[in-house]
């Protein structure tokens, strides 16, 4: 290269190109952490606190995703507003007029309003984070570091505070899953699952190129997907690698709703059905198949006749778990 060449990819435009792929990765990795990693990690399930309706909120948390919001919406009208102009579908307003009015009317209005504004918040985070990256390159770059921290901090916990990273006996709500890790989740379901979509990333991220990071990352989050304990995710990991495939070989929009479609209503049936219809409980019985497992399927049936007794409006958005109506409801679902 050229005395002048070199001059050219250090002029002021190069230096603010540079600058403008280092505030979309830090906002990127700082969202991404935000809900992988979260502002208080490895939560004490010993804490009395556990036990208390979940009616109150979190000020720096809220705080937080206010200016990770607010970031977003910065970064949205200063680069590229007409992007967002797609998610303004009739569908999408409908939708968020219905869950405000159900809100508005919920017996908890104010923790349902609460709720909702927070979901468009993380609505619009959500719509400006695949809009970061320059790249499939650095896209596939800035999630290698987001899952790659999230493991390192997960099985640092377990390792140097297992008190707080792996179930103990000792727990408030469910001692009896004492020994699974949870990491810096507050579940070890929670764990579990968000180790099936870090091995899902680390999948893509072997396909772009980068196949010692991929193989390690996709390792690294089974081993911590066993050691969670978590046996649907486990059992279920292949499944969606399977649908992808046969939606990807399919021919035909109608053949793929179909496919899909029959998935779901599998899926349903062999849950959610099995509270309702005694037959399918029946022959999930007779292969083998215990639906009643930490008895989900009384869950189902109190959560489906709570439904049905306001079909229309609900129990407002994302307040009806964890309030005083379901603590303090009696003995029917104490367990």
């Amino acid at each position: 290269r050229t005395p002048s060449q070199v001059q050219v990819s250090t002029s002021p435009m190069s230096t603010e190109k540079s600058v403008e792929v280092a505030l979309r990765s830090i906002l990127f990795l700082a969202v991404f952490w935000f809900f992988w990693i979260s502002l208080k990690a490895f939560p004490d399930l010993r804490d009395p606190r556990v036990l208390l309706p979940n009616l109150g909120g979190d000020r720096l948390n809220q705080a937080t995703a206010l200016l990770m919001a607010g970031s977003c919406a910065v970064f949205a009208v200063f680069g590229d507003p007409k992007r967002y102009l797609v998610l303004a579908s009739p569908a999408l307003i409908a939708l968020l007029l219905w869950i405000c009015i159900s809100a508005i009317l919920s017996p908890y209005p104010a923790l349902a309003l609460k709720k909702f504004v927070l979901a468009c918040l993380i609505a619009l985070q959500a719509a400006t984070h695949l809009l970061l990256p320059i790249s499939k390159r650095h896209f596939a770059a800035l999630i290698t570091i987001g899952i790659g921290a999230t493991l390192l901090i997960s099985y640092g916990g377990v390792a140097l505070v297992p008190h707080l990273a792996v179930h103990q006996h000792t727990e408030l709500l469910e001692p009896q899953l004492a020994g699974n890790w949870r990491g810096s989740f507050q579940h070890k379901n929670e764990a579990g699952t968000a180790s099936i979509l870090m091995m899902f990333f680390a999948i893509f991220i072997w396909r772009s190129g980068a196949n010692l990071a991929g193989a390690a990352l996709l390792t690294a989050a089974f081993v911590f997907l066993v050691g969670t304990g978590s046996k649907t995710p486990l059992a279920l990991f292949a499944v969606p690698i399977f649908v992808s495939w046969m939606i990807l070989t399919v021919q035909g929009t109608t053949a793929k709703v179909v496919l899909v479609t029959t998935l779901l209503a599998i899926v349903t049936l062999g849950t959610v059905g099995s509270a309702l219809l005694p037959p399918i409980h029946s022959a999930l019985q007779a292969i083998g198949i215990d639906a009643t497992f930490t008895d989900r399927t009384s869950i189902w049936s109190y959560a489906i006749g709570e439904a049905m007794s306001r079909p229309i409006l609900g129990h407002g958005f994302q307040s009806f778990w964890g309030t005083g109506d379901v603590f303090n409801s009696g003995s029917s679902i104490e367990t």
